[in-house]
């Protein structure tokens, strides 16, 4: 399966995934991705993110990347983000997963 392909559709078309925003919601989706794959892919995931923190190495890559997203305020729970803060955790979600799985997009979405 392409996941970079079906990300970017997932990103642009959200709607078309059932899926209405929220964070929690593309969380799941990808962590369904994920385990259609065995957690494969995204092996390597929380530690490529916890590089670009420079810490929390123990924590749940949604929670990476809600901290990303949220910075530099630090978040301790995904209940805690606001309707604005999601909306941004989901953009950096995409931004970090699209170079994670293909460096090369980087920065084209």
């Amino acid at each position: 399966m392409d996941f970079v392909r079906l990300f970017s559709d997932v990103q642009r078309r959200p709607d078309a995934y059932g899926l209405n925003g929220g964070y929690r919601e593309h969380v799941a989706f990808i962590n369904g991705c994920n385990a259609a794959t065995g957690a494969e892919l995204l092996q390597g995931f929380s530690e490529c993110l916890a590089a670009k923190l420079g810490e929390g190495e123990n924590l749940y890559w949604a929670l990476l990347v809600a901290n990303l997203a949220s910075s530099p305020v630090r978040v301790r729970r995904l209940d805690d983000l606001s309707r604005q803060q999601e909306e941004r955790a989901v953009a950096v979600l995409f931004d970090e997963l699209l170079d994670f799985l293909y460096p090369a997009s980087a920065g084209a979405s």
